[in-house]
């Protein structure tokens, strides 16, 4: 059956098809059919099978997919377009859905024809392919887009429920002054212990009241960094801070060093222990009960 003349005027028209002589633009118009979609109905969708060549003849169709539970809008196709290139050479059922936004009436190119044409038209197959590159990339920023949003969305709706539920904020703060307490008791009499034992004396307890006090002063007075002190240098220090401490037992150094630094709390030529501390000084307990002294206030 001979195409008709508005046929083959639209199929000229086509980037995709441009460069074929009017025999082998003849034989694409033969071996092809037409379809039309009414405004709103579904052309191929996401999961389906494939079967042929789509080129837009006339209207617009719009194309979703599904990206972790929500619709996502990839591309509105327009006249000259075409599409379903990638799962007909990937072997795979439709990757996205085409919606209608208006009439649209389609040309659809048969798989074989399709495979044909490729091996027939170099100019063809080049722009098959360069248009299915484009569009796998298209896909995948799509794909990381919708994975960076739901991330966003994710934290804002932690945030907006703790901003809504002030009581579950308040209980988890009396739970962590609950443990603050716990483990300033439990340093507290190790400390006792120590100088009951005979081994801190009395220059050793005045070393650890000037540690906690230092601690509750700073903390009381909202203190924040050292007047001039960057970002680098505050690293610089926190990580100094973790290795005096680590060198000297001190558990979970990490955990101290960074409020202990920001307070412009200096270690660099610290020594193992306070001045007037005596030998069997224990640094580990003192700089916990200092820390819980300040989370106290």
């Amino acid at each position: 059956m001979e195409p008709t003349r508005r046929l083959m005027e639209e199929l000229r028209q086509v980037p995709l098809l441009e460069g074929l002589g009017d025999e082998a633009l003849v034989r694409v118009a033969q071996s092809g059919s037409e379809k039309f979609v009414p405004a709103g109905e579904i052309n191929g969708r996401e999961g389906q099978p494939v079967d042929d060549l789509y080129i837009i003849l006339e209207g617009d169709l719009r194309i979703t997919k599904t990206v972790s539970g929500g619709e996502v809008t990839i591309n509105t196709y327009t006249p000259g377009d075409f599409f379903a290139e990638v799962p007909l050479l990937a072997g795979t059922p439709f990757q996205a859905t085409g919606r209608a936004l208006t009439d649209v009436r389609l040309f659809l190119i048969p798989e074989d024809e399709f495979r044909r044409m490729l091996n027939s038209y170099p100019s063809f197959g080049q722009r098959v392919l360069e248009t299915m590159a484009q569009r796998v990339q298209i896909l995948q920023s799509v794909a990381q887009q919708r994975e960076r949003l739901e991330g966003l969305g994710t934290l804002a709706a932690g945030l907006a429920h703790e901003l809504n539920n002030p009581a579950s904020a308040a209980l988890r703060a009396a739970g962590r002054l609950r443990e603050t307490l716990r483990e300033s008791n439990e340093r507290g009499l190790g400390l006792a212990r120590l100088a009951a034992s005979g081994r801190l004396g009395p220059e050793g307890l005045s070393a650890l009241e000037a540690v906690a006090a230092e601690a509750q002063e700073r903390a009381a007075s909202g203190e924040g960094p050292a007047p001039g002190l960057g970002p680098i240098e505050l690293n610089d220090r926190e990580d100094e801070a973790a290795a005096w401490l680590e060198e000297r037992g001190v558990e979970e150094g990490w955990d101290l060093s960074p409020p202990s630094s920001a307070r412009a709390w200096t270690w660099r030529g610290s020594r193992a222990r306070p001045p007037g501390c005596p030998k069997t000084f224990c640094p580990r307990q003192c700089v916990t009960w200092g820390r819980c002294s300040a989370r106290r206030v």
